[in-house]
C-alpha cells in the first residue's frame, strides 16, 4: 500500500481516488452557507458537500437512506426554530 504524508501524520495510507469526506453544512443565512460550501469544497479531502438552510431540513437529509451518511456536520448555532445546538442534542 502506498502512503502519502499528511500534515502531522507521515504514515497515513493514501485514500482511493473516489474516497473522501462527506460534509453536511447547515446555515439559515444564504451568503454564509454559500461561503461555507465554497470553502469546504476547496479542501481536497472532501468529496461531497451537502447543505440545508435549517435544522429541520438537515434532519430530513440525515434520515434519508438514499443520501450518503455525512462524516461531518457543520451547524450554525443560532437559527430560527430548531437551532444547531438542539439538532446536535437530537443527533447525539
Amino acid at each position: 500500500m502506498s502512503r502519502v504524508p499528511l500534515p502531522g501524520n507521515s504514515t497515513a495510507p493514501a485514500e482511493p481516488a473516489n474516497a473522501g469526506l462527506v460534509v453536511l453544512a447547515v446555515d439559515d443565512e444564504a451568503p454564509a452557507l454559500d461561503e461555507l460550501i465554497y470553502l469546504l469544497g476547496q479542501d481536497h479531502r472532501i468529496n461531497l458537500v451537502c447543505s440545508a438552510n435549517d435544522a429541520t431540513g438537515a434532519f430530513r437529509l440525515l434520515q434519508d437512506p438514499s443520501r450518503p451518511t455525512p462524516d461531518l456536520v457543520v451547524l450554525d448555532i443560532r437559527m430560527p426554530g430548531l437551532d444547531g445546538i438542539e439538532l446536535a442534542r437530537v443527533l447525539a
